[in-house]
């Protein structure tokens, strides 16, 4: 029925031509509602109309903006009345209004639950809608949390409160999953939700989805593995049986495609727990098979009569279909099917280029050129999926995908353009990424100021990851800081400063480049990056240059416009002409030219220039003398000190600050970039040089050398401008604390994710890295390393000799993660242990969102060093983790159970000559940590079988087999022995064939109790 004044009042306020008519408009109505409230008349007596009706008024307001603060009374008493429709405005204006009041939902809670026993479904399910609303789940209470299950599970259930029932339920256990996994009737409730999940109709089973994937992904432990197999069943019913595809579910032709992509990313999500999937052949065949099925569906055209209305609306047709795509493509990627069958890849390959396909000609190399490509000739809907398809499919050598999507840098459309840096950056490979960097830098030069930070940022992942040259490395490099300008962050410079000190065969090279940059570059003197790393390289190496060191000069001079240095009143500078100096000109407007940082970074470049070439001594101390009265607290002080060192007087003290010191090698903690450039397979051979470079203290991080001396004005200090970056070891040899995220020291946040170049050295191991390894020594999940971003949760399966990993990256974090990339390093060679990734990783998180790698290894021979994982992420900076992988030699033991009797015949047998025993304190005791309450199940999570009754008891005895596919098996025999105190234990172990097993097992089970 509709409500008469209601109408004419929305009117009325649609019709006011300015914000003052329509607020004086609505201020009358309130005045007139609070009037017709507080008439005498109590809500109870106040008919269902005119209830409705205030309430209807309050809401329209309300939404326009304005704050509504009564009314409470008249809501209660809609709800109360038993039509429909005072149910439904009572409902919706309680819970638009005072959502999260926890006072008036528990007023209202009887009335939910009076609802929810009624026999008119219509009023139950709009019970279960306002109830699913709830924040605080810990109110309410565990009759209240039966009854919904009841309605979700109940046969007797309608299929809409059913769904409905499901869906609350869903969003119950999304906010609170441990009060739901901590009732003792958990996991039978789960199976019974997985009953009706494989008997229900398809409604119903897309509710249900979306609660077991939360089950899946909160507690795997409890969906039984026969589950992944009725989940394929499922999903067969849906796609294969005519008689399952009502025309209820079909939409454009392709059947129920909502509930086909949820069962598709519930197989992966069931597959990241491999204790949830069952391990038969058959069933990954049945994956397999009905996955391919799927992508051969959406990809070619298919005759259906009984859904032709497709060829009415192809549009909604293409976006049905490529919805299921995507998600098969997901699915795919998990099962390896791409790798298996090479046909299907390029298919969607060819499918995904159909959908981006330009009008612009081709170039010389074959690949269209992305400058002619023709951005309007597809919606955006079928740009976008057609680039999120990209992030699941292999490229391969495909030149001509990346030409393609180097066009979509300037997309009309803002999804697009921030996907396709996500999707180049997953396409990017060692064959083509100098051409993808090439033509990237290309765009950037004309980027505007909100696409260059996401741009440079990938940018500098791409140049990190697939480093293969070290001159192309510096090129490229050098490049991005002049083109990128006051958009690169500092880590950026400082990075590609570390690596030319920590290698000698590029200094050189190094020199002349900037040289020719400063030359040929008009961008130079406008990137603040650009002249913090110029400065630093050429203070520090300038005595390489091999021309004379006037060219330079007048090269610098060359580049940035003197018009904008400050005016020089000194006499110093000046020739017998009457003419500037080419030191004084071209310094001081390098100097003018850039910011406080930077300013900071070149007036120490001069000090070592000066102390190199005693001939420019007198222009650099002119232009310090300027710089001596500066505003700027800190660079008068560093101009101070400066000239007091540089007067002949302190010549013995000149000498010993610029006295030549090695390089920073292994005491520094590189990056992945110089890590990879230092290796013997790297193209420019580069190595830890032995030669001592100029390493002077003006430039050393934490340094002392100047902090000594009585020249202290104010706060300031020589090394303040470098306090950020770890460039180089300190005066007594010892590396400052990496940067974290955002700057600070990890050593004072140590959760904060550390920069590291060497994940083999456990000195560069993020300083938390203990706490999950530990645990994952003895347990199957559990998370493996936190930091203040990132949580990386771990997945273990072992089968003899193979086994499976899987790490779960989830951002816990406010930020946006971006170019996430994994770096596996296996320390021993391919012949002892097999590590390889199988499945790629998404590049980017939002707030709470998740990712997962699949690591697949396979023990050949024993081993003894642990491999370790790097992750590297850019959060407004760059930022890394590495921690070691939970890949030890226990994983590959089969327990043995056998009796005491048993044990000491064996132990006998195998002698002395292959034990290895070790003492060792238990740590956690001494610490005052938690301590390993109980050794029995600290040994059986490491893979061995305890011996019970064994004579040797308080000792504890253990047995197990060790698989290696190219050693054989080896027997051990474990023999641990506590003290009286629980503190000091000794461990025993002997083995067959080989004394080293013994060694390795022993060491392990050490580190367990010292970790």
């Amino acid at each position: 029925m509709q409500i008469r004044g209601l109408s004419q009042f929305i009117a009325d306020v649609r019709a006011a031509s300015t914000a003052e008519a329509e607020r004086t408009r609505i201020v009358s109505e309130l005045q007139h509602i609070r009037r017709k409230i507080s008439s005498g008349k109590t809500a109870k007596s106040k008919s269902s109309y005119e209830c409705r009706k205030v309430v209807a008024k309050l809401l329209f307001i309300y939404i326009l903006g304005y704050d509504i603060d009564f009314g409470l009374e008249e809501m209660i008493s809609l709800v109360k009345m038993p039509g429909f429709s005072e149910k439904h405005i009572g409902y919706l204006a309680i819970s638009l209004l005072y959502r999260g009041n926890e006072k008036v939902q528990h007023d209202i809670m009887p009335v939910v639950v009076a609802d929810l026993h009624s026999p008119h479904e219509y009023l139950t399910a709009l019970a279960l809608n306002y109830a699913s609303q709830h924040d605080n789940i810990s109110t309410l209470s565990q009759d209240y949390l039966d009854l919904v299950y009841q309605l979700m599970v109940s046969p007797t259930s309608s299929p809409s409160v059913a769904k409905k029932a499901t869906l609350c339920m869903a969003s119950y256990f999304r906010k609170d999953p441990q009060r739901f996994i901590e009732h003792v009737d958990f996991a039978d409730r789960v199976e019974r939700v997985c009953a009706v999940f494989v008997g229900s109709s398809l409604g119903i089973a897309t509710a249900l989805v979306a609660l077991i994937r939360e089950i899946a992904y909160h507690s795997p432990e409890t969906l039984k593995p026969v589950f992944y197999r009725q989940t394929l069943q499922k999903l067969g019913e849906v796609f294969y049986e005519k008689d399952e595809r009502s025309s209820e579910y079909a939409y454009y032709g392709v059947p129920a495609p909502w509930l086909v992509t949820k069962l598709c990313g519930l197989l992966c999500s069931l597959r990241m727990d491999v204790s949830s999937v069952s391990q038969s052949d058959s069933d990954e065949k049945m994956a397999s098979k009905l996955c391919e099925d799927i992508l051969v569906f959406c990809l070619r055209d298919i005759e259906n009569v009984e859904y032709n209305s497709s060829a009415d609306s192809p549009l909604q047709h293409m976006h049905a279909r490529t919805m299921v795509l995507i998600a098969a493509c997901k699915l795919a990627q998990q099962l390896s099917l791409f790798e298996q069958h090479k046909e299907l890849n390029e298919e969607v390959l060819d499918y995904v280029k159909q959908q981006l396909d330009s009008t612009g000609t081709t170039n010389p190399t074959g690949s269209r050129a992305p400058s002619n490509y023709n951005a309007t000739s597809q919606s955006p809907n079928q740009r976008y999926f057609a680039l999120e398809l990209l992030k699941y499919v292999p490229v391969m050598d495909d030149m001509e995908v990346p030409a393609i999507l180097l066009g979509f840098l300037k997309d009309r459309d803002v999804s697009v353009r921030a996907l396709i840096l996500d999707v180049l950056y997953a396409c990017t490979t060692p064959q083509n990424v100098e051409y993808i960097c090439s033509e990237l830098l290309d765009v950037l030069a004309a980027a505007d100021l909100q696409t260059r930070p996401p741009m440079i940022a990938q940018l500098a992942a791409m140049i990190e990851k697939f480093t293969f040259n070290a001159e192309w490395f510096f090129d490229t490099c050098l490049t991005l800081l002049v083109i990128g300008g006051n958009s690169v962050e500092d880590s950026l410079w400082q990075r590609l400063v570390q690596t030319v000190v920590d290698n000698e065969t590029i200094q050189n090279y190094a020199i002349e480049k900037i040289y020719d940059t400063l030359k040929t570059s008009k961008n130079a003197k406008n990137s603040r990056a650009f002249v913090c790393a110029a400065g630093y390289i050429l203070g520090e190496f300038a005595y390489m240059f091999r021309g004379d060191i006037l060219d330079l000069i007048a090269a610098l001079q060359d580049t940035v416009d003197s018009t904008n240095a400050p005016a020089l009143n000194y006499s110093g500078t000046t020739g017998s002409s009457g003419q500037t100096s080419g030191a004084g000109a071209s310094y001081t407007a390098l100097v003018a030219g850039s910011g406080a940082q930077s300013t900071g970074v070149l007036l120490t470049t001069y000090f070592k220039i000066a102390a190199w070439f005693p001939d420019v001594r007198p222009d650099v101390a002119d232009i310090l003398e300027v710089y001596a009265s500066s505003m700027d607290q800190d660079t008068q002080q560093r101009a101070i000190e400066y000239i007091r060192m540089l007067a002949p007087e302190n010549q013995d003290m000149l000498n010993c600050m610029t006295v030549r010191r090695p390089v920073a090698g292994n005491t520094v903690q590189n990056t992945n970039v110089t890590g990879q450039l230092m290796s013997p397979a790297s193209t420019g051979a580069l190595g830890t040089s032995g030669t001592p470079s100029n390493a002077v203290a003006a430039n050393i991080t934490g340094s002392t050398g100047l902090a000594t001396l009585p020249l202290h004005v104010g706060r300031a200090t020589l090394p303040r401008n470098f306090s950020q970056s770890s460039l180089s070891a300190t005066s007594t040899g010892a590396s400052t604390a990496p940067a974290g995220p955002f700057g600070t020291p990890t050593s004072q946040n140590p959760r904060s994710p550390v920069v590291s170049s060497s994940p083999t050295s456990p000195m560069h191991l993020s300083s938390n890295w203990e706490f999950g390894f530990k645990r994952m020594l003895t347990e199957k999940s559990a998370v493996l390393y936190q930091d203040a971003l990132l949580q990386i949760g771990c997945i273990v399966s072992f089968h003899k000799n193979e086994g499976t990993l899987t790490l779960h990256l989830k951002n816990i974090s406010a930020y946006h993660l971006t170019s996430i990339a994994v770096t596996i390093t296996n320390p021993v060679s391919d012949q002892i242990l097999q590590v390889r990734q199988v499945s790629s990783i998404g590049t980017s998180l939002s707030e709470g969102q998740s990712t997962s790698q699949t690591i697949k290894v396979v023990a050949l021979q024993p081993f003894a060093v642990t491999p370790t994982c790097r992750i590297s992420y850019f959060a407004g900076v760059m930022c890394e983790c590495t921690f070691k992988l939970p890949i030890v030699l226990e994983k590959f033991l089969t327990p043995t159970p056998i009796s005491s009797d048993q044990f000491s015949q064996r132990w006998a047998q195998l002698g002395s000559d292959l034990e290895f025993s070790k003492k060792f304190l238990n740590i956690s005791v001494s610490r005052a940590q938690k301590s390993v309450l109980d050794d029995e199940e600290l040994i059986t999570g490491m893979g061995y079988s305890v011996v019970r009754d064994a004579v040797a008891a308080p000792a504890l005895c253990a047995a197990g087999i060790l698989h290696t596919s190219v050693g054989g098996m080896f027997g051990c025999l474990l023999l641990l022995e506590p003290d009286a105190t629980g503190k000091n234990y000794t461990v025993t172990v002997r083995s067959t064939q080989n004394r080293l097993v013994s060694v390795i097992l022993v060491n392990n089970v050490a580190r367990a109790y010292n970790l």
